[in-house]
């Protein structure tokens, strides 16, 4: 059962049914980097809960962020998994582990530099508690969905999963 206490992060819903992402509305509809991010840990979590509280730069972290990228972004743009998972780390849950003896010093934005400098992200206790619990999980889901792609509200291009 999913822990009962009320959920403080920046994932949270809002009263307006927002996520409270440090990110601008032009952001939003423009590059929804840490919304496809945060979708694609979501699908991680869904596939076979990460035995440990760290998300690895992975194959498999690539393959879905790739895929959600394709379905929701215009082409020609790029989708850069990098910036996402280097920029989380300001909205507080989201803390990057770094390789030992490395240190991160600057902003990092491509995938080579970031896999040699950090073994992964580990998100908050109780964000990690929460993402083993699929109730939890599609509730966060939707909280994103509604934030960053739902047409009906204006706010978004689509609502879709990555696969």
């Amino acid at each position: 059962m999913p822990p009962t206490r009320p959920l403080h992060h920046p994932l949270r819903q809002t009263e307006d049914g927002q996520s409270q992402l440090n990110d601008s509305p032009q952001t939003r509809r423009q590059a929804p980097h840490k919304a496809l991010l945060l979708l694609t840990v979501l699908d991680l979590f869904a596939e076979d809960a990460p035995s440990t509280n760290l998300i690895a730069l992975d194959e498999m972290l690539l393959d879905l962020f790739a895929g959600y990228w394709a379905r929701v972004m215009s082409p020609p743009r790029r989708g850069n998994i990098a910036m996402p998972f280097f920029h989380l780390q300001s909205d507080g849950f989201w803390h990057l582990c770094p390789r030992p003896g490395r240190e991160i010093t600057g902003k990092v934005h491509a995938v080579t530099k970031l896999n040699e400098l950090v073994l992964g992200a580990r998100l908050d206790e109780a964000l990690y508690a929460l993402l083993c619990h699929e109730e939890s999980r599609e509730a966060l889901r939707r909280v994103l969905i509604q934030s960053y792609f739902d047409e009906r509200s204006g706010r978004g291009r689509n609502s879709t999963r990555g696969r």
